[in-house]
């Protein structure tokens, strides 16, 4: 821990993307926040018909809508100061950190990125991950690897 630079990523080990980190991680330090989250839009399809109400009485009835969500790509820039929130022995999930830094009043930054993601810890993102990367590997692939 000692040894950490000011500024570092972290990234889950079961993501695929063309995601620049070299820009994400840019974006962060001019950014000056404590924690820069990259995001992806998603759009999940509610297979049910869903209701809106006021008390008892329905106000909407919206068949099998499509909801926008930003989610976590798993690419994280961390700034040093993260790490006094974080405490030896403590289990400590990722979205209670976030919550806590925002809490004690730390900027905490999104980073929107339009590249191509997949969280291949799902079995239908898994499949398509293996699909698209065997068709490009380069896409996914720095330079210096190939």
């Amino acid at each position: 821990v000692k040894n950490l630079p000011e500024n570092f990523l972290v990234l889950n080990g079961d993501i695929l993307t063309t995601l620049d980190f070299g820009k994400m991680f840019d974006y962060h330090v001019k950014s000056g926040g404590i924690l820069t989250v990259a995001s992806k839009n998603r759009q999940t399809r509610v297979q049910l018909g869903v209701l809106e109400f006021e008390g008892d009485t329905v106000t909407d009835y919206v068949e099998k809508p499509i909801l926008d969500y930003e989610v976590s790509m798993g690419v994280y820039a961390y700034n040093r100061k993260v790490l006094s929130f974080v405490h030896t022995g403590e289990p400590l999930d990722f979205p209670d950190l976030v919550l806590s830094l925002i809490s004690a009043g730390n900027t905490v930054r999104c980073y929107r990125s339009k590249d191509e993601w997949l969280d291949i810890g799902n079995l239908e993102d898994f499949t398509e991950a293996q699909r698209v990367f065997s068709e490009c590997p380069e896409k996914y692939l720095p330079d210096k690897y190939r």
